[in-house]
């Protein structure tokens, strides 16, 4: 039997997505030391739809007949090789020792804002003109998945998970502060852009496919700390934690499935939108770290 025919594809499909956000918020967090940090607040969900508009205009223009999804993922990895060859200004100095974390946070929201007026804008004009257009993209859905979609977040999630268990250890050591670390690793600085890496990577090949699931990212690893166990150690939020937050987000998504409302299903990246801003309005109140 096919694969793609067995009933629990698109379960499968959302646990790995579920094991990416989860994923990505924990290695964002832990890698800027900051609660408030995301593929949302960091402007990362913004580029990989970018990278979602460009495979809109490029598709047609330069005739390439892959689709869509996949030709968003293919710019994508174009800014995350960018991202992987970029050099700073100053020698071993990360954005974070740049700018204070809680600027690199408004920026990232700024981006959002700038990449969600660009997007209104381009859809005007393509409605205008009568062209396809991925307006259902800000709200993330599993509806539909193709065989690419398949088997490249399987091979991903395979590879991404043996080597998170690989460096998982490292930001133990990350946690205790980047001048304490620096006294036992050297090549910091190189582990905390891989971990913003592999962030990237993951945000950029759920948009491509799925869409923006929007504040995921940052909700997960703040339910992961309501239980002690993975509150009082870093090793089993990165190891252990996306388990759980995939088998989650496989409940969200079926209940989304199995009861639509009038006929039609319910994005559940509508419903995270929803979660994720309020938790992040009521996290900005509550911090002290919205002072710029």
């Amino acid at each position: 039997m096919d694969f793609l025919d067995f009933e629990y594809t698109r379960i499968l499909l959302a646990f790995i997505v579920g094991h990416f956000m989860s994923l990505s918020g924990s290695l964002t967090q832990l890698t800027t030391a900051n609660s408030l940090a995301s593929p949302s607040t960091l402007g990362m969900s913004a580029l990989a739809v970018m990278a979602v508009l460009g495979s809109y205009f490029l598709g047609p223009y330069l005739n390439i007949s892959i689709s869509h999804e996949l030709l968003s993922f293919l710019l994508g990895l174009l800014f995350v090789l960018g991202f992987v060859f970029s050099k700073s200004s100053q020698k071993k100095r990360s954005i974070w020792e740049q700018f204070s974390v809680s600027q690199i946070v408004l920026l990232g929201l700024a981006f959002n804002l700038f990449v969600g007026a660009l997007f209104s804008i381009i859809q005007f004009v393509f409605i205008a003109f009568h062209l396809e257009f991925p307006s259902s993209i800000w709200f993330g859905s599993l509806k539909q998945y193709s065989q690419q979609s398949v088997y490249l977040f399987l091979g991903l999630w395979i590879i991404i998970s043996v080597y998170t268990y690989k460096i998982s250890g490292f930001y133990t050591l990350l946690n205790l502060g980047n001048e304490f670390a620096l006294g036992f690793d050297h090549q910091i600085y190189k582990y905390q852009k891989k971990g913003l890496i592999l962030s990237l990577l993951m945000t950029i090949v759920v948009v491509s496919f799925f869409g923006v699931f929007s504040f995921m990212g940052l909700v997960f690893p703040h339910l992961l700390r309501q239980f002690k166990w993975f509150q009082s150690n870093i090793i089993n939020e990165l190891r252990y934690g996306p388990w759980v937050c995939g088998l989650f987000f496989v409940i969200l998504d079926q209940v989304c499935y199995l009861f639509p409302l009038w006929g039609a299903e319910v994005p559940v990246g509508m419903l995270s939108g929803l979660v994720g801003t309020s938790f992040l309005f009521i996290r900005l109140i509550k911090s002290k770290q919205v002072a710029v």
